[in-house]
């Protein structure tokens, strides 16, 4: 946990201060994705399972603010406005017209329109199971809307598999790093 911590904390302040743009497309449903992404504040953290000095990590955490170039607008059918709101939700996206007034203002059309802001919030909690000797992974947003989830052994944590993390995280490969690939887990919970 510590050489996670110490990976991603200063690639945190390092890219922070270069933004690269992220050549990743976010699809929220067929017509609608968001595109073009800077990168926005990114930020590492840790937690200790106590105050002592010698205490184990409890987890870390990374999240970083993804930028559009502008809101997109999503289409549906007026009996999906309740999913969408879920939908909206789970993914930690903002519609910019407010649901209830466009309820308000239903017109004959079979459709409504809403438009969503242009950013998002990516986040990946590492965590600790010291009693089962893995590593959980929770994630939201990470290779896509949605949450995703992983479980790896401390010792599949190499600097290769972190400096492919970080490449991965600023876009310059497309598919996330083998081990993760491999210990993708079903979804569970989003952090």
């Amino acid at each position: 946990m510590k050489r996670i911590y110490k990976f991603l904390q200063p690639f945190s302040v390092h890219v922070n201060n270069i933004a690269p743009n992220i050549p990743r497309t976010y699809r929220i449903d067929g017509n609608a994705a968001l595109s073009n992404l800077s990168w926005e504040n990114a930020l590492a953290d840790y937690r200790k399972q106590s105050l002592a000095d010698n205490a184990h990590f409890d987890h870390v955490v990374f999240s970083v603010r993804l930028q559009a170039d502008g809101p997109v607008t999503v289409t549906r059918r007026w009996n999906q406005m309740d999913a969408l709101r879920r939908e909206l939700d789970a993914f930690g996206l903002s519609p910019l017209d407010d649901p209830d007034m466009l309820m308000r203002a239903k017109s004959q059309q079979e459709t409504f329109s809403i438009r969503i802001a242009p950013d998002f919030l990516m986040k990946i909690l590492f965590k600790g199971d010291y009693a089962k000797g893995t590593l959980e992974i929770s994630a939201r947003n990470f290779d896509g809307f949605g949450p995703s989830t992983f479980r790896l052994d401390p010792e599949d944590i190499s600097g290769e598999l972190l400096d492919d993390l970080g490449r991965f995280l600023i876009g310059r490969i497309d598919g996330l790093p083998g081990p993760l690939r491999l210990a993708r887990t079903s979804p569970i919970l989003a952090p």
